[in-house]
């Protein structure tokens, strides 16, 4: 087996990264527990490591290897605080592979034929423990046929679809996108549901009925699942990870060195040979690249000489180990993305393939952009491009984003309040405010004004009767707007339930336009690259568990 390829390595520098690092390699016991002693000796910024530690899907790995091998080095809170991010994500796992496990027998129970793969299933087949992985959503691969059957048994399971479209749009949005993803209507599972692995424009088709035929057994909650052999598994992760999501985070790498490292006897040639027939090489050796040299993942002697000559992968590579310890966790525009996307793929036509179909095949969004009749349904061809060009301009043609309302828990609300130090005299803004619960908290608790926005009617007008009904109707205004286009400048509050990718647009906005002193406090999702000042767990009545991230503008106009 070979040892650790150390060739042109960028190594983070904050020891608080190095720290993350440590946590995901699965090798070299020993050095690793050294070196980690040795990091807890210095200054760390908590609340920083805490937030990376989340981007980078590796709380739980940076909870465990901590406490089990430094728990004497910690001061009392900060243990303290390590054990409740822990037990915050081992009973968010529990409950979503109850949910697995009760999704797979509707599915059986109706004959669809489904494999369930990631989340749940990864961590029970590679980390041995469901504690140890980071994970919110589920995923299932079916046959194409049982798209519609599957989606109308989850809408009777209390699941909405994420982007719901009129039924004359079903053909179509079969027709241009790969899987449906839902949500859970109390907003704690992600489902999605694969007819492929990827996208169409990634040009990248794996034969099912192989698949299906390597299946393999494995424990999940007491039960036997079926689900990918490893050989499949592998290659399936560095597609998903690194040609979809280009190996945006850490805990994705790990899950590939972890499953190298416990499943020692896969079948090399096996996999190597299926990436060749996929033009995937690149991208499995990128994978594997990443494994050994950020984490330590040892691969035979022939692999390993295979994967670092390639030397296009050597430059990828380079670009991801940058990204991942330069604090820079944003996405990138649109154009790096596609570039890097073709640069994974080693043969040309595949490359020629791939830029085609992005620019050309109809996605979602262009569905949901302008409604059109099966019949004219070629017409999304020709406002591909069109949307595109917009998106690389103007943004001319950005259609409204309506986002599924889930209620704050109380007890959320009353410790976001709490957390920003709300007082008589804030403005306190909230954006996709619901039922307005919180700008209407916000006036009667602290007697502060409120502006709550959303893009429903129906929530502006729930709202408006919620606040006459609390007799705060003076103290606060609802507006039917989209969260991006409004001017919020006169916040002094920022209250925040949106997805990762809405608080990532909205960035830009609350940097510009928020004054020094001004908080926002945003429940369960972080706001691109900004570490918070604090960051909290909270227990509704029911016991779930909550996360709350504060942030505070300063003179520079950056949160700090």
């Amino acid at each position: 087996m070979s040892a650790k390829h150390e060739k042109n390595v960028v190594s983070p520098t904050r020891p608080e990264d190095v720290l993350l690092l440590c946590c995901a390699q699965s090798s070299a016991v020993s050095e690793r527990e050294e070196r980690m002693r040795s990091l807890m000796q210095k200054q760390l910024d908590w609340a920083y490591l805490f937030w990376m530690a989340r981007v980078h899907a590796m709380v739980p790995l940076l909870c465990w290897y901590i406490d089990v091998t430094c728990r004497d080095a910690l001061p009392t809170a900060i243990l303290n605080q390590l054990r409740k991010h822990f037990r915050h994500n081992a009973r968010n796992n529990l409950f979503v592979t109850r949910e697995l496990l009760r999704i797979l027998d509707l599915f059986e129970e109706y004959g669809i034929e489904a494999i369930p793969y990631k989340g749940p299933v990864l961590a029970s087949s590679v980390y041995g423990n469901l504690a140890l992985r980071q994970f919110v959503d589920l995923d299932f691969l079916i046959q194409k046929q049982d798209a519609l059957k599957a989606r109308d048994l989850l809408l009777s399971q209390g699941y909405r679809p994420e982007n719901p479209l009129a039924t004359e749009k079903e053909v179509s949005y079969l027709r241009s996108e790969r899987e449906l993803v839902f949500i859970r209507n109390d907003g704690r599972v992600f489902l999605d549901i694969h007819w492929q692995i990827v996208p169409q424009y990634f040009s990248f088709r794996l034969d099912h009925q192989r698949l299906w035929k390597n299946l393999e057994a494995i424990s999940l909650g007491g039960r036997k699942i079926m689900t990918f052999s490893p050989e499949d598994l592998l290659m399936i992760l560095c597609v998903h990870n690194g040609g979809k999501h280009h190996w945006e985070r850490l805990g994705w790498i790990c899950d590939v060195a972890r499953l190298i490292e416990v499943h020692k006897s896969l079948d090399w040639g096996r996999v190597i040979e299926q990436a060749g027939a996929l033009g995937a090489e690149r991208i499995l050796f990128l994978g594997l690249y990443l494994a050994n040299s950020l984490l330590g993942a040892s691969l035979p002697e022939a692999v390993s000489k295979r994967v670092f000559l390639d030397r296009a992968v050597e430059s990828l590579a380079q670009r991801i180990h940058a990204r991942l310890f330069q604090n820079s966790q944003d996405s990138s525009g649109l154009v790096e993305r596609s570039l890097f996307h073709l640069k994974m793929r080693e043969r040309v036509r595949d490359r020629v393939n791939c830029f085609l179909r992005m620019a050309t095949v109809p996605t979602v969004g262009d569905l949901m952009f302008l409604p059109l009749p099966q019949s004219l349904f070629l017409l999304y061809y020709l406002l591909r491009p069109i949307r595109l060009a917009g998106r690389l301009g103007l943004g001319l043609f950005d259609p409204k984003v309506s986002v599924p309302f889930v209620p704050t828990p109380v007890e959320v609300v009353e410790r976001m309040l709490e957390m920003a130090a709300v007082r008589p005299g804030d403005v306190v803004y909230d954006l996709g405010c619901g039922d307005g619960r919180i700008v209407i908290m916000a006036a009667k608790r602290y007697g502060a004004h409120g502006v709550g926005v959303d893009i429903d009617p129906h929530r502006i007008k729930e709202s408006e009767a919620n606040a006459r009904s609390e007799g705060v109707d003076q103290l606060v205004t609802f507006w039917q707007k989209d969260a991006r286009k409004i001017d919020f400048s006169g916040a002094s509050v920022v209250m925040l339930y949106l997805p990762r990718s809405m608080n990532l647009k909205l960035k830009n906005t609350i940097q510009r336009e928020l004054q020094p002193g001004a908080r926002i406090v945003s429940h369960e999702y972080e706001i691109g690259n900004w570490p918070p000042v604090k960051t909290e767990i909270v227990l509704d009545a029911i016991g779930t568990s909550h996360m709350i991230f504060m942030w505070k503008i300063h003179k520079s106009s950056n949160p700090d």
